[in-house]
C-alpha cells in the first residue's frame, strides 16, 4: 500500500492522519513489512530505543484460517539512541501473509519508564494499520 502518515509533526496539536476501519487494498503479496521513521521531538536524547512491529489476523468470524506462517508475527528492532531533535528511520523485516485476509499491523516505539508517568504518557507511541490482501 501506500505510506502512511501517522503525525504531522511534534507540536501540540499534531495529529494522526491514519485511515479508521476501512482497511488499506494491498495488491497481492506474500509479505509486508513497516519502513517507521521515529521522531524524538525534546530536547533530551533518548537512549534505547526500540520499534516492535506486530502482525495479528483480523479476519471476520467464520473466514477460514490462512496457512499457520500467515497468521501472525513480531519482530523488534533497536534504534539505539536518537538524538533531540532527530529522526531515525528503519525498515522493518517482512512478515508472512496470504491473500484474501485482514491484518492489523502495530507499530509501537518503546518509552522509557521515566516518560510514562508525565502527562501524555505514552500517547503517539503506537499506530495500527488495517490491511487487505487481495486474494
Amino acid at each position: 500500500g501506500a505510506p502512511g502518515t501517522v503525525g504531522t509533526g511534534c507540536g501540540v496539536n499534531a495529529e494522526s492522519t491514519v485511515a479508521g476501519m476501512t482497511p488499506s487494498q494491498l495488491a497481492p503479496t506474500g509479505t509486508v513489512s513497516a519502513d517507521p521513521t521515529v521522531t524524538n521531538c525534546g530536547t533530551v536524547d533518548e537512549p534505547g530505543v526500540s520499534v516492535t512491529q506486530t502482525l495479528a489476523l483480523a479476519d471476520p468470524t467464520g473466514t477460514a484460517l490462512p496457512p499457520a506462517a500467515a497468521r501472525a508475527s513480531s519482530s523488534r528492532l533497536r534504534a539505539g539512541t536518537i538524538r533531540a531533535g532527530t529522526s531515525v528511520a528503519l525498515a522493518m523485516p517482512s512478515a508472512v501473509v496470504a491473500g484474501g485476509h485482514r491484518y492489523t499491523l502495530t507499530v509501537s516505539v518503546s518509552v522509557p519508564p521515566s516518560q510514562q508517568s508525565r502527562a501524555g504518557g505514552t500517547a503517539g507511541t503506537s499506530q495500527q494499520f488495517l490491511i487487505q490482501v487481495a486474494g
